[in-house]
């Protein structure tokens, strides 16, 4: 009896622990990605959407495009005080992290945008520099 007893308790012990959640060697980890230090090298994939990324992947903290020589914002996103947006940026979806600075407007198909990319400085909640620029037509 009292080897039975030793024998279901390791049993038991054997079942509870392989039930447990645990990290598998194959389980992929997500990549911390650390802030924006300096320039950036931006990407600009035109499709069914326009997609904003940039090198070296790291966090910014405003987003702006507007069209070609025109000074007016199309679209803007921003994270006060923090660099929280991570590449990639889908145009008029707000990234994690950020809030609308301005309303998306609609691409006009054959128009040319300018894409600004600033990193957070501070002390002040807008305080940036510029850390990239691209252009794209849509």
């Amino acid at each position: 009896m009292k080897m039975y007893r030793s024998m279901l308790i390791c049993g038991l012990l054997l079942w509870a622990t392989s039930a447990m959640p645990g990290c598998a060697e194959d389980e992929a980890v997500a990549p911390v990605i650390g802030e924006c230090t300096g320039d950036v090298t931006v990407s600009i994939s035109v499709g069914e959407t326009v997609e904003i990324s940039w090198e070296p992947e790291c966090k910014l903290f405003y987003l702006l495009v507007e069209p070609v020589g025109s000074g007016s914002d199309h679209w803007a996103v921003i994270s006060d005080s923090v660099n929280a947006i991570a590449p990639p940026v889908t145009y008029g979806i707000v990234p994690e992290g950020a809030e609308l600075s301005r309303t998306a407007e609609p691409l006009e198909e054959g128009k040319s945008y300018d894409v600004y990319l600033y990193r957070w400085t501070g002390p002040g909640p807008h305080s940036g520099v510029p850390a990239g620029q691209g252009v794209f037509t849509r």
